[in-house]
């Protein structure tokens, strides 16, 4: 072995001894095995430290931890590990509080973040994340939302419960320019009905005129030239009336159909105004109410809450602690595929917004911006387009959320 193997054998033989600190691991159920300088078991939630941060999971998903310093993780109250019959072990053997009977156990109903994850056994921060994701529908179609707390408030675009003003002066303006087309259609009507009335006068006017030719005895080339021009005018006339009777029944439709989207949109604007009960929809589907407690006056933000239960939350972190080109993930539901993942990078701070490259579609607005720890950074807002690039996704900073809603969320 020459020097320079020698020196890289020395270094990859120092790399693999333990360290001190270094020796918790996680058996997780899906087979990987996690190891972490620090982990501690809080509630039905595993904390542990890796890649300089700290990573929260749910119990559900781990099979067994084994601590090297089993007083500093275990919780308050729980008994010291039964030792070997050698004595005590360096390792301990710990499986997770509540796992082994959680099949058999009936959970509370109302502690919807048990009954999630225990059925749907989520891996990992990303997964979890996804948990506290909500579908929101109403009149306006279908929208992403967030648990922020454990007692049920749901983050959202205003958008997504409200009827936008840009989007109320655009059909207003599309209203009133259809309506502004119709009565152009209606004054050229009504003047092509008067022309053809006038047509119609007249012939008959040449129909009596005939017969008085016939019984003054005119001549033959005369009457048959009178008769030639009433039958020619007869067949315009019949074209001309069957021509306008079309366009004036493709008047009354459209007049028809202008009127009944006029009639939606102030049905939809009043009911939209007034409503404040919403459909959400867990991660597994379930469908619940949440009512409307405030919408933002400066910023594109909703405020709701699923009132009477224990629900899954999402844990914010500042932006400016998130440095340019880390990894982030976009949860919601696009296009009805509800609760769907999408992974980018923090591209840019733009003001109030954070830019990413994670794709944000029609659907995800609501839906929170996670990091890898899945920490809410962000409420995703929306997708711009510009010519000869690709889409790019914005999400309102989630401090403006804690500026709006500070009063009801407390200190979370």
């Amino acid at each position: 072995m020459n020097r320079f193997s020698l020196h890289i054998f020395l270094i990859l033989a120092l790399l693999l001894i333990p360290q001190n600190g270094w020796a918790h691991i996680i058996y997780m159920k899906n087979g990987k095995v996690i190891d972490t300088p620090v982990c501690s078991v809080e509630g039905d939630v595993v904390v542990y430290e890796k890649f300089g941060g700290t990573i929260s999971m749910p119990m559900a998903a781990v099979e067994r931890i084994e601590f090297d310093q089993p007083s500093s993780a275990q919780k308050k109250g729980e008994p010291a590990a039964a030792q070997s019959a050698s004595g005590p072990s360096q390792k301990e053997s710990v499986l997770v509080e509540g796992l082994e009977n959680s099949e058999d156990e009936a959970l509370d109903e109302k502690d919807l973040r048990a009954l999630l994850v225990k059925e749907m056994s989520p891996a990992g921060p990303i997964e979890m994340a996804n948990l506290a994701t909500v579908s929101i529908e109403s009149d306006l179609g279908a929208g992403s939302g967030f648990f922020i707390s454990k007692d049920g408030y749901i983050i959202t675009n205003k958008h997504v419960v409200r009827v936008p003003e840009e989007a109320k002066k655009e059909s207003l303006k599309n209203l009133n320019k259809a309506k502004a087309v119709l009565r152009e259609a209606e004054a050229a009507l009504k003047n092509e009905k008067d022309r053809l009335k006038s047509a119609e006068r007249k012939q008959r006017k040449d129909k009596t005129s005939l017969r008085r030719a016939i019984a003054a005895k005119a001549s033959p080339s005369q009457i048959n030239a009178r008769r030639r021009d009433l039958r020619a005018n007869e067949d315009y006339l019949e074209i001309w009336q069957k021509s306008y009777n079309k366009r004036l029944a493709e008047y009354k439709n459209a007049k028809g159909q202008v009127n009944e989207a006029s009639r939606q949109y102030n049905k939809l604007i009043t009911s939209m105004k007034n409503r404040r009960f919403y459909k959400v929809y867990l991660a597994d589907e379930t469908e619940m109410d949440a009512y409307l407690v405030k919408v933002s006056e400066k910023y594109d933000l909703a405020l709701l809450k699923l009132k009477g239960y224990t629900t899954p939350h999402l844990q914010h972190v500042l932006s400016s602690t998130i440095s340019q080109g880390s990894t982030l993930y976009a949860i919601g539901n696009p296009i009805g595929l509800r609760n769907s993942v999408t992974s980018g990078a923090l591209s840019a701070f733009r003001d109030e917004f954070i830019q990413t490259n994670a794709d944000i579609n029609p659907g995800n607005s609501g839906g929170p911006l996670v990091t890898e720890n899945g920490q809410v950074i962000g409420v995703n807002t929306k997708k711009m387009i510009a010519p000869h690039s690709e889409g790019l996704g914005f999400a309102l900073d989630i401090k403006y959320a804690f500026q709006e809603f500070g009063s009801f969320l407390g200190k979370q």
